[in-house]
């Protein structure tokens, strides 16, 4: 089988489309595959990310008939006409229309990196081969370097920054199984569970956790993180959301409490408390101190340290080179997916 009838097969099994973007048909087929429909939920969890998305930037509320309203009020749309069952079922996973896709991206281009993000063909069935995730692998770049030999400092850069857009390469890198990356799984076993959930503190992520979490767990118990799994992995959703809230009402409520971030929603906040996890003698400190209600006299220079760990994590850039990796990256790359993480907010 050559590259274009593996290509072509993807296009059937994963993604269902011509090599343009397209939205997600809701309809499963007779006879579709398990791996067909669970790629069918990660399909119909990328419209709903793509929907609060949208919601968030249009500064507007999370339902259909808000964004219809706003849609209406902002394109010159008559009032009396009836409101588009396309703006509802947006909430339902489905991604609008072509030319309302490229309008939408055209008005708020951070929506483009929801529809080109590597993270649906990492959340992907159709290969569950740790070879093919290994050469997936290969291809991660920190700083324009590869991974290579572990190494502690770079893996918390790579890291860096938790949100939803780099997700795919620790997800893929947990789905390999190379012994060149076993150190690598075998920090980011221990660490995940932190890293999902500090991605999950924000907007829009956080108001499609559930359904993320249900695909990783998925994932979890078909054994593709490996037999040793993640360490202290939620049972349940409720569970995870209280890993989850934890976090948000202690740590992000702390560094709020004591002027390092303006509010617990800050979007900083994930990535401060990143930082902080590294030093764990100064965020038990923190913790505490704000418990009993008292600010901790952190000395300067601690404190600017941790300032600068945070700009660099931020600055920290992470890659995928499509053209080095397995015929999906190829075909993903024809899609225009992108090339380099330009660090959404």
């Amino acid at each position: 089988m050559n590259d274009e009838d593996i290509d072509e097969s993807f296009r059937s099994e994963l993604y269902r489309v011509p090599p343009q973007r397209v939205e997600f048909s809701h309809r499963l087929d007779t006879g579709m595959t398990p791996a067909s429909v669970f790629n069918g939920s990660v399909h119909q969890f990328q419209g709903k990310l793509f929907a609060h998305a949208l919601a968030h930037e249009a500064n507007v509320g999370c339902t259909g008939y808000h964004l219809a309203n706003w849609w209406r009020r902002t394109h010159s749309e008559f009032p009396e006409q009836p409101l588009k069952e396309e703006w509802f079922l947006l909430f339902e996973g489905r991604l609008p229309k072509i030319p309302i896709q490229n309008e939408l991206t055209r008005l708020y281009p951070e929506l483009e990196h929801i529809l080109k993000s590597p993270l649906w063909f990492s959340l992907s069935e159709s290969y569950a081969n740790g070879k093919y995730w290994d050469s997936c692998a290969e291809t991660i770049l920190v700083n324009n370097s590869t991974l290579g030999r572990f190494d502690a400092s770079l893996i918390v850069r790579l890291c860096g920054r938790p949100c939803w857009s780099r997700l795919a390469y620790i997800i893929i890198l947990l789905r390999s199984r190379t012994p060149k990356f076993a150190k690598h799984r075998r920090w980011l076993r221990d660490n995940f569970l932190s890293y999902l959930c500090l991605s999950c503190m924000s907007p829009p992520l956080f108001l499609v956790r559930h359904e993320l979490f249900s695909l990783l767990d998925k994932l979890y118990s078909r054994k593709r993180f490996g037999n040793e799994g993640v360490a202290n992995w939620p049972s349940s959703i409720d569970l995870f959301d209280w890993e989850l809230m934890s976090l948000k009402t202690a740590a992000a409520a702390s560094l709020a409490f004591h002027g390092w971030i303006s509010h617990p929603e800050d979007e900083e906040a994930p990535t401060l408390i990143w930082v902080l996890m590294q030093e764990k003698e100064t965020l038990q400190r923190l913790l505490l101190f704000s418990m009993m209600h008292h600010k901790y006299p952190m000395e300067n220079d601690v404190k600017v340290s941790l300032q600068r760990s945070k700009q660099e994590l931020i600055l920290t850039s992470v890659a995928m080179d499509y053209s080095k990796t397995p015929p999906m990256g190829r075909y993903l790359s024809r899609l225009g997916c992108d090339q380099r993480d330009r660090n959404p907010q």
